[in-house]
């Protein structure tokens, strides 16, 4: 069990004493009734409690409904427990449980800061370690034809050794491979299929992901020719059908949340997200058009945050295009990333700055962009990797180090890039996928309790490979 120390919440807002006394005398000397006259301010912090792994950050949000200027500082009361940059991103440290102060303070006559409202946050945070020995074993396993990608239905939290849920499927580590016509469930810490099924409703299936919202579960299938969105107790169900996209049409977003975005060349940028009264999902039908973009819309990626907040959308082509989108409309000078480009995946600095890493498949390299979501993504820098790069993903280690890894669909090789920065050269290794796995398409890291590992998906030889990651 995780070694944990919980505090209970004491969430306090206040003004100075003396400050009030002087508004209550000599402002309002005649007023009967103080509260009556006095509007309400807010000043919240929000999460009010979160519990974070060791290493995990946190961005706190703050309602500040003041006016004038002012220092909001932050503090962290155990360091060694939790720290607090100046923008309220949180980094979890150690085990147990601190405080988060968040003042206002404002200069008064003399030039001196005077603190006017606080409010508190309160951090737990649970080890990493003493999770069991649960873990994803190395090796090469059998699986459906024309295995296309994996992902995790739910966190798959190995390291910690909690387990996994998803309406009627449960497990350690629950993962959907997709295939030509079908898709298998599949746990990976035991290699148990837990179900699997056929549709020829949307042609080839690209993928299958997870979501939750509340006690409820679904499974949002995309594929050549349309897409399907079924409770997670139920087989599959036609949702629409549409022309035909492509192997890039993906997920964005964390299936966790119970919000994902997908694209396609003929239906533009479109939502997944709970309905209203907390039951079910809904579609959110065409948001953007596919005309507002250059070349075809292949895939999106959103930060956790979910709502309409600012994301990244892909097109591919002669020349493959990175837009920000805010709300309905795409930023007017995306970032060309050249020639046919697939997937894009971003993971968080603790500066709460977002590394993005796009693959790049007529190119045979990745592109890297950084992206702090309130500005522009910085102009893309590239690192050359197998041949046919497909599908990407990146990772970041507790010790803020990030990691990519990307497949050569055409040469049968598998690439892992330590990325550190625009100005610094990446750490690139390549090598040959496992012995039996023919063109290897999709690949994603996961962590376990023997380390990082990567998972990765074999198109023309049915089979994923889980392999202990070179960076380890």
């Amino acid at each position: 069990m995780p070694s944990v120390f919980t505090l209970y919440a004491l969430r306090t807002a206040r003004f100075i004493g003396l400050l009030i006394a002087f508004y209550a005398v000599i402002v309002y000397p005649a007023c009967g009734d103080l509260e009556e006259d006095m509007e309400e301010i807010a000043f919240e912090v929000t999460p009010e409690r979160a519990t974070l792994m060791e290493g995990e950050t946190l961005q706190l949000e703050l309602l500040d409904e003041f006016t004038g200027a002012a220092t909001i500082a932050w503090r962290s009361r155990d360091e060694s427990v939790a720290t607090v940059d100046n923008n309220g991103l949180v980094r979890a440290e150690g085990v147990g449980s601190t405080v988060i102060d968040v003042t206002r303070f404002e200069e008064d006559m003399d030039g001196t800061l005077q603190e006017i409202i606080s409010d508190t946050v309160i951090i737990t945070v649970e080890s990493r370690e003493g999770g069991g020995d649960t873990v994803i074993e190395e090796g090469v396993y059998t699986t459906c034809s024309d295995t296309e990608s994996i992902n995790f239905l739910d966190q798959c939290d190995l390291a910690d050794g909690g387990g996994d849920e998803l309406g009627e499927f449960s497990g350690q580590c629950l993962a959907s491979i997709s295939c030509s016509e079908g898709y298998q469930i599949v746990d990976l810490a035991t290699q148990e299929v837990q179900s699997e099924g056929t549709t020829s409703s949307v042609g080839a299936v690209f993928g299958t992901i997870g979501l939750k919202n509340g006690d409820d579960a679904a499974l949002f299938t995309y594929g050549a020719q349309g897409n399907i969105l079924c409770p997670a107790s139920a087989g599959f169900c036609q949702l629409s059908v549409g022309t035909t996209t492509n192997d890039a049409m993906t997920a964005g977003g964390d299936p966790a949340s119970g919000e994902a975005a997908f694209v396609g060349p003929s239906r533009g940028l479109q939502f997944i997200e709970p309905v209203s009264d907390g039951s079910g999902f809904g579609i959110r039908k065409v948001s953007i058009a596919p005309g507002a973009f250059q070349g075809e819309l292949v895939s999106v990626w959103l930060p956790a945050t979910g709502g309409t907040a600012p994301l990244l959308a892909l097109t591919r082509g002669t020349s493959s295009f990175l837009y920000e989108v805010e709300g309905d409309t795409p930023n007017a000078n995306p970032l060309n990333f050249g020639l046919d480009a697939r997937r894009v995946r971003c993971e968080q600095r603790s500066n709460g700055t977002y590394v993005c890493a796009v693959s790049v498949f007529g190119a045979d390299r990745v592109g890297f962009t950084e992206w702090t979501v309130t500005n522009s993504p910085t102009s893309p820098s590239f690192a050359d990797v197998g041949d046919g790069p497909v599908g990407i993903d990146i990772h970041r280690t507790a010790d803020n180090r990030f990691f990519v890894l990307a497949t050569g669909f055409n040469d049968n090789t598998i690439t892992e890039i330590e990325y550190f920065g625009p100005s610094t050269a990446p750490n690139v290794e390549t090598r040959a996928a496992a012995a039996g796995c023919q063109s290897p398409g999709h690949g994603v890291y996961k962590e376990d309790t023997e380390g990082l590992k990567v998972v990765y998906s074999c198109f023309n030889s049915a089979r994923y490979v889980v392999e202990r990651s070179r960076f380890e």
